[in-house]
């Protein structure tokens, strides 16, 4: 786990945990996306790391969570 941080504190208990992990092709088990059991419509979207920092730093990024672990992520990647 990389860090933890709170949503909104004062108003929820909600809580992220950011994590990072190295992922290759030959680690895919499914294509991706959720379980249609569940109603779930989870979007898989690869971007290479230029262009999500430029997604990121250009506000074209607005989810709190993926902003959060794309500035931990740059901030502390080895180059």
């Amino acid at each position: 786990m990389l860090l933890s941080c709170f949503s909104s504190p004062g108003y929820s208990s909600e809580r992220f945990f950011i994590y990072y992990a190295e992922v290759k092709d030959a680690d895919k088990v499914a294509q991706g996306g959720g379980l249609k059991n569940e109603h779930e419509s989870i979007e898989v979207v690869e971007l290479d790391i230029a262009t999500f920092k430029k997604k990121l730093v250009t506000g074209k990024i607005r989810d709190a969570k993926t902003c959060i672990a794309g500035f931990y992520f740059f901030l502390h990647r080895r180059k």
